[in-house]
């Protein structure tokens, strides 16, 4: 059975001090469950990166009003991008 890697992506855009924002995600399977330990990073700024935690979800502060081209990596599976809009409401990408 072919493993599907399913992208849940929900951009929570809270205007903070320094025009930053939360940038937060779930990472799921097929089942819609929650995968541990796969790695995000975040294209053209290095050191940058988050893991998600026990249900799948990560964290990343990045700047308002840009464009980020996320980077999913998991072991054993294709690596997968995922572009988003950052700004300063609410967005949801899947």
């Amino acid at each position: 059975m072919k493993f599907l890697l399913s992208i849940l992506l929900l951009i929570l855009a809270q205007l903070a001090i320094g025009q930053t924002v939360q940038v937060s995600g779930k990472i799921v399977d097929d089942k819609e469950k929650g995968i541990k330990d796969v790695s995000i990073r975040v294209d053209g700024i290095q050191g940058v990166s988050a893991f998600t935690n026990e249900n799948g979800w990560f964290f990343i502060d990045l700047a308002a009003d840009k464009i980020y081209t996320l980077r999913i990596f998991y072991a054993g599976r294709e690596p997968l991008a995922e572009t988003v809009s950052v700004g300063t409401s609410d967005l949801f990408v899947g």
